[in-house]
C-alpha cells in the first residue's frame, strides 16, 4: 500500500518539493576532476578524489624522473669531459715520464765528458732534466722503474719519502732535494762539501720533524732555519763558482 500525502495548498506542495530536492542534494558531493566539476554520491566522488590524487602523484613522479634524467645526462657529460681530460693527462704523463727516464739513463750511462754529442745532450739535460723528485718518485711508485738504489744516489731519499713530501705539498723541502740532485746528476756540476753538509743537516731535521712542511713564515722553526741555511750556502758556493765541475 502506497503512502499518500495530502497538501492543503500549492505552497505546501512547493515546500515539500524543495525539501525533497535538498534531501537529495545532501547525499551528493561536488568535486573538481582535473579542472572539471563533478557531482555525484559520496562513493562516486570518493573514487574521483582517489583518481585525482593518483594522477597528481603520477605527475609528480614524472617530474622527478625527468629531473633525475637531466641530472644523469649532466653527469654523463661531465664524465665524458673528465675522461677526455684524463686521456690528455695520460698522454702528457707518458711524454714527461719519457723525459725523466732519459735523465736516469744518462746518469747511469756516464758517457765521455769530452764527447761533443754528450755535451750537447747534457746541456739539454740541465734545461729539461734537472732534479724533479716529485715526478721521478712516481716512476717507482707506479713500478715503471725498480732501481731504487739509483734514485737514492741522486735524491738521497727513497721514492716513498719523496712522495710523502708531495702529499704534504712541501715544495720548499722538495726544492732542496732537487737542487742537490741536480748537482749529483750533472757531471758538469759539482756537489761542494759545504752544500752537502747543509743538505744532510736539513734532511736530519726533516726526519725529526716528520709530517711537517717547511713554513717560511715560521722563522723560529728548526726546519725553516735549516732550509734557509741550505739556501744561503748554496747561493754562496754557486756565486763563488764552486758548483761548476
Amino acid at each position: 500500500m502506497h503512502e499518500t500525502f495530502a497538501y492543503s495548498d500549492d505552497g505546501e506542495l512547493q515546500d515539500a518539493g524543495r525539501n525533497a530536492i535538498q534531501q537529495a542534494l545532501s547525499l551528493m558531493t561536488i568535486s573538481f576532476d582535473m579542472g572539471h566539476t563533478a557531482v555525484g554520491n559520496p562513493k562516486g566522488i570518493s573514487f574521483i578524489d582517489k583518481y585525482n590524487t593518483t594522477l597528481y602523484e603520477v605527475a609528480a613522479l614524472k617530474a622527478q624522473v625527468a629531473t633525475l634524467i637531466a641530472k644523469d645526462e649532466a653527469k654523463e657529460a661531465r664524465l665524458a669531459t673528465l675522461e677526455k681530460k684524463m686521456k690528455t693527462v695520460e698522454a702528457a704523463s707518458e711524454r714527461l715520464f719519457g723525459l725523466r727516464e732519459r735523465f736516469f739513463e744518462m746518469y747511469k750511462r756516464g758517457q765521455d765528458l769530452e764527447s761533443a754529442d754528450y755535451k750537447n745532450i747534457q746541456t739539454g739535460n740541465r734545461v729539461a732534466h734537472a732534479g724533479d723528485c716529485g715526478v721521478d718518485a712516481l716512476l717507482y711508485i707506479l713500478k715503471r722503474r725498480t732501481d731504487v738504489s739509483v734514485f737514492r744516489e741522486i735524491y738521497y731519499l727513497s721514492p716513498w719519502d719523496v712522495n710523502q713530501l708531495s702529499e704534504l705539498n712541501d715544495t720548499l723541502a722538495m726544492y732542496v732535494v732537487n737542487q742537490r740532485a741536480t748537482l749529483v746528476a750533472d757531471p758538469l756540476r759539482c756537489l761542494h762539501p759545504r752544500v752537502e753538509a747543509a743538505f744532510l743537516a736539513f734532511i736530519k731535521v726533516l726526519e725529526n720533524e716528520a709530517g711537517k712542511a717547511v713554513d717560511i713564515e715560521d722563522q723560529s722553526s728548526a726546519l725553516t732555519q735549516s732550509y734557509l741555511v741550505f739556501c744561503k750556502v748554496y747561493r754562496e758556493e754557486d756565486r763563488n763558482g764552486n758548483l761548476a765541475a
